[in-house]
C-alpha cells in the first residue's frame, strides 16, 4: 500500500516537516502546497541536504487547494495560524480525517469551538505539534519525577526567541508531566509588546507568565532581556532537581545535595515527523496531544495575551496574534 500524504505550507518549519516524511522506510506520494516561490526553494533545497530513496517518495506540488488532492491517509498543516482555522474546516469537509496540525491550532476560543463541532462529525482527528513531550529525554524525565509528587517547572530565555511563540510547548509539557491540562496562567507580570518576525499581523511578548494546576504544582516562563538566548529549563519536586541547557543539550540533576551531569537530546522536527507520521498511518495514533487535550492550554493563553494587549494599548482584540 501507498500512503499518501498533504503537505499544507513549506516554509522554515513546512520544509523540515518535508525532510521528515521522505526518511519514513516506506512508499509515500507527496502532495505540497506552497504558493510561494521563496519557500518552495527553501523546500527543495532542504531535501538537497538529506540522502533518501527518492524512487520510494512521488512529490508534486501545488500552488493552491485542488480537486487532484481531495483524498490523503494525512495531512500537515504548517502554515501561519492566522486563516488556520478556516483552513482546517476546509480540509476536514473535504474529506481529509488524519491532520497534524502546528501550533497554535487557532487564534480564538470561537474558532476552536468550531474546529471540535467539525472534527466530531467528520469523525475526524487532529493533533497538535507541541512536541517536546516526545523528547526521550523529556520521557525519561517524566518517569523518574512522577511519585504522586507535583512537578514543578521554570523556563528562562531572552524575549529573542519569542515568548508567545513558544509558551505552548512549555505549558503543555508542565501538563503532560503532572497528568493535568486543567492549568491555570497569570500574565499580571507581562511586559512590552514586541514586533513579530512574522509580520504585522502579529506580536510578541515578553516578561513572566505564572500559572498552577490543582495539585499545586508551580509554572513559571520568564523571557527577560537580562537572560541568554539559551532556553533554561528546571523541573524539580521535593526530592529531585534537573537544569535544562536545551540550547546546548545539557542536563544536571541535584539530588540528596550531590550533582550529576545527565545526558540530554534536543530534538528536531526533521526526525520527530518521521515517528509521527509513520504512528498514524500504521497505527491511527501518535505521542502528540488531541485538540481535545490542547483545547483548555490554548484557551487559557489566549486569554492572558489578549487581555495584556487590549490593556496596553486600548484595543478590543479577539484573534490572538501569536502563530
Amino acid at each position: 500500500m501507498v500512503y499518501r500524504v498533504l503537505l499544507v505550507g513549506c516554509g522554515n518549519v513546512g520544509s523540515r516537516h518535508l525532510q521528515a516524511l521522505v526518511k519514513v522506510p516506506f512508499p509515500l506520494n507527496i502532495d505540497i502546497i506552497e504558493p510561494n516561490p521563496s519557500s518552495k526553494k527553501l523546500g527543495l533545497l532542504r531535501l538537497e541536504e538529506i540522502s533518501y530513496n527518492k524512487k520510494t517518495k512521488i512529490i508534486s506540488w501545488y500552488n493552491d487547494y485542488t480537486s487532484k488532492i481531495l483524498h490523503s491517509d494525512l495531512v500537515i498543516v504548517a502554515t501561519l495560524s492566522k486563516n488556520r482555522a478556516n483552513l482546517l474546516i476546509k480540509l476536514m469537509r473535504n474529506g481529509h480525517k488524519r491532520i497534524l496540525s502546528e501550533k497554535f491550532l487557532c487564534q480564538s476560543k470561537n474558532q476552536y469551538d468550531k474546529i471540535i463541532k467539525i472534527c466530531k462529525t467528520k469523525k475526524a482527528k487532529i493533533w497538535v505539534n507541541t512536541n517536546p513531550r516526545c523528547f526521550n529525554s523529556y520521557v525519561k524525565l517524566k518517569k523518574i519525577l512522577s511519585n504522586n509528587e507535583p512537578i514543578n517547572l521554570t523556563v528562562n530565555s531572552n524575549p529573542k526567541l519569542g515568548l508567545g511563540t513558544n509558551i505552548i510547548h512549555y505549558v503543555d509539557l508542565f501538563s503532560w508531566m503532572n497528568d493535568d491540562y486543567d492549568v491555570t496562567l497569570d500574565g499580571t507580570f507581562l511586559n512590552k509588546l514586541l514586533q513579530n518576525k512574522r509580520g504585522k499581523d502579529f506580536v510578541e511578548f515578553s516578561g513572566t507568565v505564572v500559572g498552577h494546576l490543582k495539585n499545586n504544582a508551580i509554572f513559571v516562563i520568564s523571557f527577560q532581556e537580562c537572560y541568554s538566548n539559551n532556553v533554561f529549563i528546571k523541573f524539580s519536586n521535593t526530592s529531585d532537581e534537573f537544569c535544562i541547557d536545551e540550547t546546548n543539550q545539557k542536563m544536571i540533576r541535584i539530588k540528596n545535595f550531590k550533582s550529576t551531569l545527565e545526558k540530554f537530546s534536543f530534538e528536531h522536527a526533521s526526525s520527530l515527523t518521521k515517528t509521527f507520521t509513520m504512528d498514524i498511518l500504521k497505527n491511527d495514533c501518535c505521542k502528540l496531544p488531541t485538540i481535545i487535550e490542547s483545547y483548555s492550554l490554548h484557551l487559557e493563553i489566549f486569554r492572558i495575551f489578549n487581555h495584556h494587549i487590549n490593556s496596553n494599548s486600548k484595543k478590543n482584540v479577539k484573534l490572538c496574534p501569536i502563530t
